[in-house]
C-alpha cells in the first residue's frame, strides 16, 4: 500500500519543537556520560561516548525540531499489524535510532503514529494531539473492517540535508501557524513554501494555474485556464502554455485516442502551435494570465485537460459531453 497525501497541514500534527534545553544529570534524556571530580575509572569509554554524542549533535543539530533522519517508514503488516521500518529520528539530544518493528492498531479508527524517545510507538486515537512525551510524528493509519485501509504521510517532518521538510494537500500556501522558533520547507499541491518563523513564502519559482470547466452549450464546452504567479496571484502578462486531452483523471495519463470531433480553438488568448491536431498545442494566455480553450463534440466523451505552467502540471476536472 503506497503512502498518500491527502490532508492540509492544519489537519496533521504541529511540528514539534523542544520546550526548552535539556539539563545534565536533571534530565533522563541526556545520554553524555557525566564525571565527578577525581573520576579515575572508565574515563576514556565515557570521553569517547560523549565525543561520539557530540559527532551526531554536529550532523543533525540546529533545527530545533523533532524529526526524522532516515528510515520509519509505515507499512501495511496485514490485517490490523502495521509494520514500521528501522530507522532514526531527532528528539532531542541523542538522535533515537529504532529497530524494525510491528504495532497493533485500533480498528474503525484514525491511528496518528508517534516515536518516542526509548524507541518504542505511541497510537493516538483520532487526534492531532502529541503523546505526554516527547516525540517524532510518523504518520496517520485508517483502518476499517479489521484491515489497514489508508497510510497518509501527511505533516510528517523530516530532516532532509540539514533542511526540515514535509509534505501537505493544501492548495497553496499551508493553512497552519507553526513555531516561530523553526524554518521549514512545506510542499503542497501549489508548490514549495518557506515558513520564516512568521509567514509562509512561495519558495523559488513554482508558477501554477486555476482551472475552471463551463457548461455544455451547443455541443461546445470552454475550459478557462487562470495562469498564477508564485505567490498565488494572476499573471498580469502574456504567458505561454501547453496543453493536452487525457481521458484519466491523472496528470501523467497518455495523451487522449480521440480528438473533439469539432476541434478546438481559443476564445481567449491564442493558438501558437498544435503538436498533436486538436489533442496538444501551445497556447498564449492574454494579458491577464487568462487562456480559454472552447472544444466541440458532438458525441459523448470525457476528457480531462492537463496544462504545463513552467515545470508544473496542473489537471482540469472532468469535462464530459452528453
Amino acid at each position: 500500500m503506497a503512502t498518500v497525501y491527502t490532508l492540509n497541514a492544519s489537519a496533521t500534527p504541529a511540528p514539534q519543537v523542544p520546550s526548552s534545553l535539556l539539563r545534565p544529570g536533571t534530565d533522563p534524556a541526556v545520554k553524555a556520560e557525566l564525571f565527578t571530580t577525581g573520576s579515575t575509572t572508565g574515563v576514556a569509554a565515557k570521553l569517547n561516548k560523549n565525543a561520539a554524542h557530540a559527532d551526531n549533535l554536529g550532523t543533525v543539530g540546529g533545527l530545533w525540531a523533532y524529526c526524522v533522519l532516515y528510515g520509519l517508514a509505515l507499512t501495511d503488516g496485514g490485517g490490523l499489524t502495521l509494520n514500521i521500518a528501522a530507522g532514526a529520528a531527532s528528539i532531542g539530544a541523542v538522535p533515537t535510532v529504532a529497530a524494525a518493528q510491528t504495532k497493533a492498531l485500533t480498528n474503525g479508527s484514525q491511528n496518528y503514529v508517534w516515536l518516542l524517545r526509548d524507541g518504542s510507538i505511541s497510537l493516538v486515537q483520532n487526534s492531532t494531539a502529541p503523546p505526554a512525551n516527547p516525540a517524532c510524528y510518523l504518520g496517520r493509519v485508517t483502518t476499517s473492517g479489521g484491515a489497514i485501509t489508508a497510510i497518509d504521510g501527511s505533516g510528517v517532518l523530516s530532516n532532509r540535508g540539514g533542511s526540515l521538510y514535509r509534505k501537505t494537500a493544501d492548495a497553496a500556501a499551508p493553512t497552519d501557524t507553526p513555531s516561530s522558533a523553526l524554518i521549514l520547507l512545506t510542499e503542497t499541491a501549489g508548490g514549495i513554501y518557506l515558513w520564516d518563523g512568521t509567514v509562509y513564502r512561495a519558495f523559488g519559482d513554482v508558477p501554477t494555474a486555476s482551472i475552471s470547466v463551463g457548461a455544455e452549450a451547443a455541443d461546445t464546452i470552454q475550459v478557462t485556464i487562470q495562469l498564477k504567479t508564485p505567490a498565488g496571484a494572476n499573471v498580469a502578462t502574456e504567458t505561454p502554455v501547453t496543453a493536452w486531452l487525457v481521458d484519466s483523471n491523472s496528470k501523467t495519463a497518455a495523451l487522449t485516442s480521440a480528438a473533439p470531433s469539432g476541434g478546438w480553438v481559443a476564445g481567449v488568448g491564442r493558438l501558437l502551435e498544435q503538436s498533436t491536431t486538436n489533442k496538444k498545442a501551445e497556447w498564449v494566455s492574454n494579458s491577464s494570465g487568462v487562456v480559454r480553450i472552447d472544444i466541440t463534440e458532438a458525441g459523448t466523451p470525457t476528457w480531462y485537460l492537463v496544462v504545463r505552467v513552467g515545470h508544473r502540471l496542473v489537471i482540469s476536472g472532468a469535462i464530459t459531453f452528453a
